[in-house]
C-alpha cells in the first residue's frame, strides 16, 4: 500500500449540493477496486453513511437520504 499525507482536497458533490473542501491523505492498495473513507474522513465531510452496503447516505444537517452511485459508473 501507498500512503500519500495530505495531498489530496475532497468534498462531496451532489446534483443540489456539495459540501465543505477537506484535506486528506491518500491510500492507495493494488488490490482494493472500490473508494474506501475513513470513519474520521466521513465525519469531516460532514456525511452519514446509513446504509454502507446499499449506498444509502446523507449530509449530516438534512434528512433526506441519498443514493450512492454503483460502483460502475466511476
Amino acid at each position: 500500500m501507498y500512503v500519500l499525507r495530505s495531498c489530496c482536497t475532497v468534498s462531496v458533490s451532489e446534483p443540489d449540493r456539495t459540501g465543505q473542501e477537506v484535506r486528506a491523505d491518500l491510500v492507495a492498495s493494488p488490490v482494493e477496486r472500490e473508494v474506501i473513507i475513513s470513519d474520521a474522513l466521513a465525519e469531516a465531510l460532514g456525511i452519514s453513511i446509513l446504509a454502507p452496503k446499499r449506498g444509502v447516505w446523507r449530509f449530516a444537517d438534512e434528512e433526506r437520504t441519498r443514493q450512492s452511485y454503483p460502483p460502475q459508473y466511476w
